[in-house]
């Protein structure tokens, strides 16, 4: 799906705002105070089945124009009118095995991390991807989120580490095929931290001893996470929210894109963020 139009009308401080014909991506830039957060809240709320705007969603793909869904190329949504039609397609939404398609993404501008909780793992729980959860997952906020990728990837390793032992055990002889149909989990993340910082590389976790990612530097050196910049730190948490769920045909929304960034960083960021989905 995608917003196609909107139009918002007294949702102080916003006295009046109409935009159509939106394209891929839009940015909207004023003033501090201006609105552009209550905006971001506007939509989120809109769609979470409280109206408080106009808007057009319209069908990216051939099964939202299905009768059980859309019944058609897109969904007019009025001001206090909550539309059921929208309702039961968000709420239709599940993710399994790590994706995450039609639905929205709401990054607020809240990224600052309190101290993380490092669950111990439970090795016989399985692979946290194999359970569907809500189509609202997104719609949460990102501390929150953060939280709960840093334990669900040293789950998941866990759950990929007693696969290996499980199908090694019953043939010991196919080790490397049995490797290859089992791949590392946070090989995908490694990859988006080298590409977005050369001469960095994040470290191998272990899933018996959950605890701040590491990496290491030009020199070998390895460090922690947190020893990142503020801007650093900022892009790999976002991109690592988003890659986790292999989000396809969703709107994504961040508020202030730019916080703590450099603008090669911001660049980075949102063409990183153009190749997801």
């Amino acid at each position: 799906m995608r917003i196609k139009s909107f139009k918002i009308t007294d949702f102080k401080p916003i006295k009046n705002i109409e935009m159509g014909h939106l394209g891929d991506i839009i940015i909207i830039a004023g003033a501090n105070g201006s609105g552009k957060t209550r905006l971001k809240q506007a939509i989120v709320q809109t769609l979470q089945g409280d109206p408080v705007m106009d808007i057009t969603i319209e069908a990216t793909r051939t099964e939202e124009e299905d009768p059980k869904y859309f019944n058609g190329s897109s969904v007019e949504v009025k001001t206090g009118q909550p539309n059921q039609t929208l309702n039961n397609y968000i709420n239709s939404r599940k993710y399994g095995a790590g994706k995450y398609v039609g639905s929205l993404v709401q990054i607020d501008s809240n990224r600052s991390i309190q101290a993380l909780k490092y669950n111990p793992v439970n090795w016989l729980a399985g692979d946290p991807d194999d359970t569907n959860g809500p189509g609202n997952y997104y719609f949460s906020a990102f501390s929150g989120r953060w939280q709960n990728f840093v334990n669900y990837i040293h789950q998941k390793s866990a759950s990929r580490d007693k696969k290996l032992a499980d199908s090694l055990k019953k043939e010991p002889t196919k080790g490397e095929e049995i490797i290859q149909k089992n791949p590392d989990p946070f090989q995908k993340y490694k990859k988006i931290f080298s590409d977005l910082l050369p001469g960095k590389e994040l470290i191998d976790i272990n899933p018996a001893q959950p605890r701040e990612f590491q990496y290491k530097d030009e020199t070998g050196q390895a460090l922690p996470f947190q020893t990142l910049s503020s801007g650093e730190q900022e892009v790999i948490k976002v991109l690592f929210d988003v890659a986790r769920k292999e989000i396809k045909h969703s709107v994504l929304i961040i508020d202030e894109p730019e916080l703590h960034l450099h603008p090669t960083l911001t660049f980075k960021l949102i063409e990183s963020l153009k190749s997801i989905g």
